[in-house]
């Protein structure tokens, strides 16, 4: 028998592993496989004019932060692709850029943590955390320095300790890692120099870094983004795009103001 399609998430897929494969295949796939994509984006729109946007709404500002967890390392990569996170939006009524990314996972068997807390580009730097419960001062520092070992402007390190604490911990990944097993928290900053680097490239490196760090399990990905409203007519000219970009500049500036702080 044949022409038969599987709808909806797959072994293990959350919704936002579910949602984030099927928008790239009807996106950037061919064939039946784009089709029934299409499809399946269609059907999921129609649910969710039935249920609760699980997203905050948007601020004065025009912008909302949109939380997505995936399961799986090919939906962070697709996420990438499709959102883009760079300086120039890619769709006319939106622009994305990246708030947070985090990964939530096992070292052996003691719970571990990773994350990067992002700033506009400019700003100069990008705080990280890393946790690791039941560890030692030199194992979760060791731990930091490997998954962050970033390179800056001038090929040296871009990371810099700032921290270290005994404290609950909670990424955003639905657990909360407290008593009676505080882990060691590990805070610092990426500090790139020159014009930065783009969260995407960041991501991607940090991805490569936890693939290859022998003992870690990963189980859940966040990646959190500011979805910032803008509004490009049909036809549109260099005068509206340039008042548009100025605009939105503008905005992001603003909003992300105060996470420097």
């Amino acid at each position: 028998m044949t022409g038969i399609t599987f709808v909806g998430p797959r072994s293990n897929e959350t919704a936002d592993d579910h949602l984030i494969r099927i928008a790239h295949t009807a996106i950037k796939g061919s064939g039946d496989q784009k089709n029934s994509a299409h499809i399946e984006l269609i059907l999921n729109a129609l649910r969710e004019m039935d249920e609760p946007h699980k997203d905050q709404p948007y601020d004065p500002n025009g912008s909302r932060l949109v939380t997505l967890v995936y399961n799986f390392p090919d939906s962070v990569n697709r996420d990438l692709e499709l959102h883009r996170y760079d300086n120039v939006p890619c769709a006319r009524h939106s622009f994305c850029a990246m708030d947070k990314f985090g990964v939530l996972g096992k070292v052996d068997d003691s719970y571990a943590g990773f994350l990067i807390d992002c700033f506009i580009k400019g700003q100069g730097l990008t705080r990280t955390l890393a946790f690791l419960q039941g560890s030692s001062e030199d194992k979760i520092r060791n731990t930091a320095t490997e998954i962050f070992s970033l390179k800056n402007c001038s090929g040296g390190s871009a990371y810099i300790e700032k921290t270290l604490s005994r404290k609950p911990i909670e990424l955003g990944l639905g657990r909360v890692i407290a008593d009676p097993f505080e882990p060691i928290v590990c805070e610092g900053e990426l500090c790139f120099g020159g014009e930065g680097k783009l969260y995407v490239e960041v991501v991607r490196e940090l991805m490569g870094n936890l693939a290859n760090y022998s003992g870690f399990t990963p189980e859940k990905y966040l990646l959190a983004h500011r979805d910032f409203k803008i509004n490009l007519s049909e036809g549109f000219g260099e005068d509206e795009v340039r008042a548009m970009l100025k605009d939105l500049k503008t905005r992001v500036t603003q909003t992300y103001a105060g996470k420097a702080a």
